[in-house]
């Protein structure tokens, strides 16, 4: 609880004590360093394939402590990456040569505050929700790897062209995004909800407050698509804190800090002018029998299993649920299992592993310093991987078996093997990205 309460103190701390290199009020700020990790929030593996894997990493660092004007949003070569672990001979290896994982044109800076990463489904563009400006940026991603955002130069800064949902003349309805973003979700609409062929893509931001932003492609004179805010709608209950896409029922569910329930979210595409769809509440799902089924901080879908796993603090545990099964009381989730994890959890990602890919579900639990590993099959806790810090999101690269995960407390990214699963050994810690700076020192 200490630990917590030193983060949510920390960036009230650096706007009112001003040490020379530390802050300045009286201008724009300190410049980012390049090519630096720096309070890493989010993470999302690139659909462009490159030998054995996943071509890029993409992370947002969210610059939580503001001790710099901007954040920014990097692609790490993960072929490269995976070549220097090859040689690790006595792991965890530590390459604190962060730079040469980020080619030049890698690297774009943003606000502050990223509540998330979302690639596009062709593979073009990442959207990047800020809570500093209560805004929707977009980034164009190169077959090369290379990030644009409308600077020119390096360091690359993004334009205001592309921050999207700031201004109500930017659409016909006069909306603009609400605050506090929490999460973002990127989808293929035809493929989603139905829409007509080449209808493009659809981007939903989550709000604290329990209002959801909807996005959609707009294309511009140069055949470049923007997203365009078309819908704010609300309802959702305060606390809304993570999103993801049903493929079984064609539904976007949603789960919440504040509330018992996980909401489903539809979206109605209009066919004669795509500019008046809109989001809507098609109901909730609620979390009954537990103490007391709260403080929900993410939830996963494995479609094939068409199965849910909650992150839930209230009780500190895995919710997993049966998103087939129908229950006696109408609008409840069908709760299969329960398993217990560590303090503070916050991610969960399943991953498929080794020759009969059996699948492991993974929890990062942010207090506990911990990633907890859980047998998908037998629905029971299989192992637990320590001395993380501070892991939050996490990406699970199947193809190399390995698993990224942010370590937010001291600006790293960890790299777990999972490879020893097959053979019935617990996961480790094969590598760290970056220079680790604690807090403290960065105080």
């Amino acid at each position: 609880m200490k630990m917590r309460q030193t983060y949510l103190n920390l960036a009230g701390f650096c706007l009112l004590i001003c040490s020379g290199l530390a802050c300045d009020l009286s201008n724009n700020g300190i410049n980012p360093p390049q090519k630096k990790l720096n309070f890493p929030t989010a993470v999302a593996l690139s659909s462009q394939q490159c030998g054995e894997g996943p071509c890029w990493l993409f992370v947002a660092n969210s610059n939580f402590d503001l001790r710099y004007n901007h954040g920014s949003v990097q692609s790490i070569d993960l072929t490269l990456l995976a070549e220097r672990l090859q040689s690790c001979d006595a792991p965890p290896c530590v390459y604190e040569d962060y730079e040469n994982f980020l080619p030049d044109g890698h690297e774009v800076f943003l606000g502050s505050f990223a509540a998330g990463i979302a690639q596009s489904p062709e593979g073009e563009r990442l959207f990047v929700p800020l809570s500093s400006d209560s805004s929707l940026n977009y980034i164009r991603v190169a077959s090369d790897g290379s990030l644009d955002c409308g600077g020119r130069g390096l360091p690359h800064y993004c334009s205001s062209e592309f921050s999207r949902g700031r201004s109500s003349s930017d659409n016909p309805r006069g909306e603009v995004m609400p605050r506090n973003p929490v999460a973002v979700l990127s989808g293929d609409l035809t493929e989603a909800f139905d829409a007509p062929p080449a209808a493009g893509s659809y981007v939903l931001v989550g709000h604290g407050n329990g209002e959801v932003s909807l996005f959609l492609d707009q294309t511009q004179q140069d055949g470049l698509l923007v997203p365009t805010l078309v819908d704010v709608v609300s309802g959702f209950g305060n606390g809304l804190s993570s999103l993801r896409y049903d493929a079984y029922n064609r539904t976007v569910l949603a789960t919440n800090r504040l509330l018992a329930q996980v909401q489903k979210i539809g979206i109605a595409w209009d066919a004669n002018s795509a500019e008046r769809s809109f989001a809507y509440g098609s109901g909730s799902l609620s979390i009954e029998d537990l103490d007391d089924g709260a403080d929900n901080r993410d939830i996963w879908i494995d479609a094939p299993s068409k199965k849910a796993y909650i992150v839930a603090r209230r009780p500190k545990a895995l919710l997993i649920a049966d998103l087939e099964r129908s229950t006696v009381s109408a609008g409840k989730l069908a709760l299969s299992n329960v398993i217990g994890v560590g303090n503070g959890p916050s991610r969960v990602r399943i991953a498929h592993v080794g020759p009969e890919s059996a699948a492991y579900v993974f929890v990062s639990c942010f207090d506990a310093s911990a990633l907890y590993v859980i047998d998908a099959e037998l629905e029971r806790l299989r192992t637990i991987v320590s001395g993380l810090s501070g892991p939050f999101d996490i990406a699970v690269d199947e193809a190399r078996e390995l698993l990224y995960v942010t370590d937010f407390t001291s600006s790293v990214i960890r790299v777990v093997d999972l490879s020893p699963l097959a053979d019935g050994q617990s996961p480790k810690l094969l590598g760290v990205l970056g220079e680790a700076r604690t807090v403290k020192e960065l105080l």
